[in-house]
């Protein structure tokens, strides 16, 4: 969820977050069940891109595509980060040199090559 494109936010109170919602499609309701701003030490934007997704052991991978150090979108100084969100907090983070883009990420038990 990024915010963007929200006529009633103001552009420097934009903000991403990774969320999780519960759907009921018989009583049309919607839940919030997470979301990933208590894991933040600041706000910050990721305008495109991104994603999320709960890991087999419950926790949860957040990728932010697409952060810049002021608005807009300019790829030369674009950078990424992937986390791995669990209960007490961040248990890994890793975050790309600028000028680089991350789309996706996926839960691996080993790296590619290795031996299994």
């Amino acid at each position: 969820d990024n915010g963007v494109g929200n006529p009633d936010v103001p552009a420097e109170e934009q903000h991403s977050r990774a969320v999780r919602y519960q759907v009921d499609l018989e009583a049309m309701t919607v839940e919030q069940l997470w979301d990933s701003t208590g894991f933040d030490e600041q706000p910050y934007l990721s305008t495109i891109a991104g994603d999320a997704d709960q890991t087999p052991g419950g926790k949860v991978l957040v990728v932010d595509s697409a952060l810049q150090p002021g608005p807009g979108f300019d790829p030369a100084v674009n950078w990424s980060r992937l986390r791995e969100l669990g209960p007490d907090g961040v248990d890994w983070s890793l975050t790309t040199d600028s000028g680089s883009f991350v789309y996706r990420g996926a839960v691996s038990s080993r790296l590619p090559g290795q031996a299994r």
